[in-house]
């Protein structure tokens, strides 16, 4: 049980992250890791290696960040699928039904159309909610392969500690987790000779003994 966090532990500033359990097959790609974006590889047996991304565009910089425009070749060039989930810090009426478009989000809506990917989200309910304003800026993004595998994909009244609120969906592969290791059969446990060896490896007890 518990949890793996893929990050890039060397950046100044960490504004991405993956957060996934231990048991599930899923492995960092440095070479597309920064302190703003987060690659790793999820293998499943049915369908491959599916590249996974979390990602937080500052608003400050570009649009479309040039890491993930390397990265979409690159799947595409090895025939793997991608699934990104980020703060897009853009507004895009026509591609995440945003209130209104902004010049981040007409730099966003070629290359989603032009790299034939495909935007998750539904509805139109806000994913930034804080007393400075409201809009929606969390979006997820897929190729058309993933993009089939993702269901019921919404945003949930409940901010987890933060301005900006829970999208949540579900993701229907195959057997995408790690090897479990071999069990042990305890019912052929010779337990009087467990017993025997564990007295004889316990030290005598010294000292005061107490009793209540």
């Amino acid at each position: 049980s518990g949890a793996t966090v893929i990050m890039d532990s060397k950046a100044d500033t960490v504004r991405a992250a993956i957060i996934c359990s231990t048991h599930l097959n899923m492995w960092p790609v440095p070479e597309f890791c920064s302190g703003d974006m987060v690659t790793a590889i999820l293998r499943t047996k049915k369908h491959g290696e599916i590249y996974v991304v979390s990602i937080y565009c500052d608003i400050d910089l570009k649009p479309v960040p040039d890491m993930l425009k390397a990265l979409q070749p690159r799947a595409r060039k090895e025939r793997k699928q991608i699934l990104m989930l980020g703060d897009v810090n853009s507004h895009s009426m026509a591609c995440w039904n945003s209130k209104d478009t902004n010049a981040r989000g007409k730099a966003w809506e070629p290359f989603i159309s032009d790299k034939a990917l495909r935007v998750l989200n539904k509805g139109d309910r806000f994913t930034y909610i804080s007393p400075t304003g409201q809009s929606i800026v969390d979006v997820t993004i897929a190729t058309p392969g993933v993009a089939e595998m993702v269901k019921h994909w919404a945003t949930v009244d409940y901010i987890p500690g933060t301005d900006h609120v829970l999208n949540e969906f579900m993701f229907l592969t195959d057997n995408c987790w790690t090897p479990r290791p071999r069990g042990w059969d305890l019912c052929k446990t010779n337990w009087t000779q467990f017993n025997s060896t564990m007295e004889d490896a316990v030290s005598p007890v010294t000292g005061p003994l107490w009793s209540l």
